[in-house]
């Protein structure tokens, strides 16, 4: 398991969110909606704060349901080009939704960007994987 900080872990979540929002473009508000630290099981299945994820939230608001789906579909496409495996992606056209998750396969985050319900937002999430904090004994 790998050793890292929790700002540095924070500060990649937030790059890959960052790197998402542009592709989307500037013609939608978003906002932060939080970063979360959770302690990661063990392979005893012991808990410890020493062992942590990233859960790191944005919501892109006032996108109408008409463009839910084609913005799902160029985030995919952005995705694709910067080389993550597209583990989930889904449109209902007929309910304008959609939703991508992705992983970056050189570090283990994930990213997920799915329609809300009823489709006015859409919420935009950097997962980590699983951390050793950096001062911490093995």
């Amino acid at each position: 398991m790998r050793a890292m900080s929790r700002e540095q872990a924070r500060a990649i979540a937030d790059q890959y969110a960052q790197d998402v929002l542009r592709a989307v473009g500037g013609e939608y508000p978003h906002e932060y909606t939080g970063t979360e630290e959770a302690p990661c099981e063990g392979r005893m299945g012991e808990l410890s704060e020493e062992i942590f994820s990233i859960y790191h939230g944005y919501q892109i608001r006032d996108v109408p349901p008409e463009r839910q789906v084609v913005l799902a579909e160029r985030v995919r496409d952005h995705l694709i080009r910067r080389g993550y495996r597209i583990k989930d992606f889904r449109t209902w056209p007929e309910r304008d939704s959609a939703v991508v998750t992705a992983r970056n396969e050189a570090d283990g985050y994930e990213v997920s960007f799915e329609s809300t319900s009823p489709p006015t937002a859409i919420s935009l999430s950097v997962t980590s994987p699983c951390f050793r904090m950096r001062d911490a004994q093995p």
